[in-house]
Order: structure tokens, then C-alpha cells, then sequence
């Protein structure tokens, strides 16, 4: 009966082939597998992605998006491109993955949102816009330096920025956000932090900095189950069943800049 369950509420989330993924306690996980993720689920990604929400918000408190044309670097889905486009007069989202470029073109004309658009082009080699065409440029999760070598973080962050300040007005912002180096989630208290942070790459550039605390709320404990704990696998797993809970706790880092005006 469990396992039919199982079956029924996967088919329901869109992961048809259970053996292609893992299983623990009952759910299905890719444990961090985050390119399978991106390219196979990006319907689960979508709604994996709250945090993007939150940081949109945070923004919109503190710069201000009102009447702008914003570039939405690394848009995945589209999750941080549609909540940006309700304050601003129209926003490019820029994304490599066409799985997720895809996604974000359907949920458009699903939600008839009309003053944005979704291109392919990574942040390092922006597509052919025009120079100074955008109020201001975002990134959240989207920087393209997760390269375990550390001279293509270097110069793919240097590209990204450089690419940024092109396209950017005079005054405008660069804004990226992702998550605090060295914190980690509840469920990974005990995991290594990774070996470098975006402050190395980004301070050098003028990027100042501040972390804001958020709470992730995925508004039911199988929501969060059959995203968060799909993509994040074993403790995340634990942690949200041995307490029952969809709220996590989490950290983000907002690293803004500003294009020197003329």
C-alpha cells in the first residue's frame, strides 16, 4: 500500500521512472544531483526555488525595481524573473539550460504575463544587447563560477561582470545573490562549507555585501518532501519528517555594485 502511495504521488510531482532515482524512507531524491535536476525536473525546480522569491522581495524593499528594465541573469524557470516583472517595466531573463528556458516560456503564456522575455546566453557571454539598455542587472543563484577550477571561476565571474557593466546604465545596479558562505542549512550543520566564497571573486569588483535571514516555507511537510528533500536527499529528508515541518530557515548573501556614472 505504501509503495502504490508512493507510486501514485510521484506520477502526481512528474518522476515517472523511480529506479532512475533514489529512495529513502518513502521519497524520492537525486542527492544533489543538481544537473539532473535542472535538465529532468525543472516543473520541480520551480517550486523548489521559494528562497528566489524572497530574495526579489528583499531587493524591491531596498533598490527598488518600479518602472526599470531589469536583465535577469541565470533565470532558470523563470521563478525570479515573473516576481521582478511585477514591479518593473520589463525584465530579459537570460538562461543556458534550455529545459529550464523552456519551462519558463510555458509558464508565461500559462500566466500571460506580457512585459518579459526569456533568451539563451550564459552570464559570461552575454547575448549581442545593446550597451546601456538595462536600468539594472540581477543574478540570483544564477553566477556562472561553480567550477571546481579556480582560474574559470575567476575568469567567468570577471567575464559576467564586465558583460554586466556593458549592458547597464550609468548609476544602475549589479546586484547577485546567493546563498552565506559558510552557513549551512539546519539539516547540514555538520556538512564542510565549500572551499571558496563569492566574496573572493566579487569583493575585488566594488561588490559590498549583506545576509539576510529568511524562512522557507513550502506550506505543506510532502510539498517540501517532493522538492526540498528531493533535491537535497538523505538529511534533508530526516530533518523534515522527524519533526514534521515545511519551514526551513536559511541565509542569503546580497552582493551589490554600482555601473560608475560618466
Amino acid at each position: 500500500m505504501r509503495a502504490a502511495r508512493r507510486d501514485r504521488k510521484n506520477r502526481e510531482y512528474g518522476i515517472e521512472d523511480e529506479s532512475a532515482v533514489g529512495v529513502y524512507r518513502g521519497f524520492s531524491t537525486l542527492e544533489e544531483d543538481w544537473d539532473r535536476f535542472y535538465r529532468e525536473y525543472p516543473h520541480l525546480y520551480d517550486r523548489f526555488a521559494v528562497s528566489s522569491v524572497h530574495a526579489v522581495h528583499e531587493l524591491q524593499a531596498t533598490i527598488g525595481f518600479t518602472g526599470t528594465r531589469v536583465l535577469d541573469v541565470g533565470s532558470g524557470t523563470g521563478k525570479s524573473t515573473f516576481e521582478i516583472a511585477k514591479y518593473a517595466e520589463y525584465v530579459v531573463g537570460v538562461e543556458p539550460w534550455v529545459e529550464m528556458r523552456a519551462f519558463a516560456i510555458k509558464q508565461q503564456a500559462r500566466l500571460g504575463i506580457r512585459n518579459v522575455a526569456f533568451v539563451d546566453g550564459t552570464g559570461e557571454n552575454l547575448p549581442a544587447f545593446s550597451e546601456n539598455i538595462f536600468d539594472h542587472a540581477v543574478s540570483v543563484y544564477g553566477v556562472p563560477i561553480l567550477w571546481e577550477d579556480a582560474t574559470r571561476r575567476r575568469r567567468d565571474c570577471d567575464a559576467f561582470i564586465r558583460s554586466c557593466h556593458r549592458v547597464v546604465k550609468p548609476g544602475g545596479y549589479i546586484i547577485v545573490v546567493s546563498t552565506t558562505p559558510g552557513w549551512r542549512p539546519d539539516h547540514l550543520r555538520r556538512a564542510k562549507p565549500r572551499r571558496y566564497s563569492l566574496d573572493d571573486l566579487l569583493g575585488p569588483h566594488g561588490f559590498a555585501h549583506r545576509d539576510v535571514a529568511v524562512v522557507l516555507d513550502y506550506g505543506s511537510v510532502d510539498e517540501a518532501l517532493r522538492t526540498y528533500g528531493f533535491i537535497y536527499g538523505e538529511p534533508a529528508i530526516d530533518y523534515l519528517l522527524d519533526r514534521q515541518t515545511p519551514r526551513l530557515n536559511w541565509s542569503l548573501r546580497i552582493y551589490v555594485t554600482r555601473v560608475p556614472r560618466n
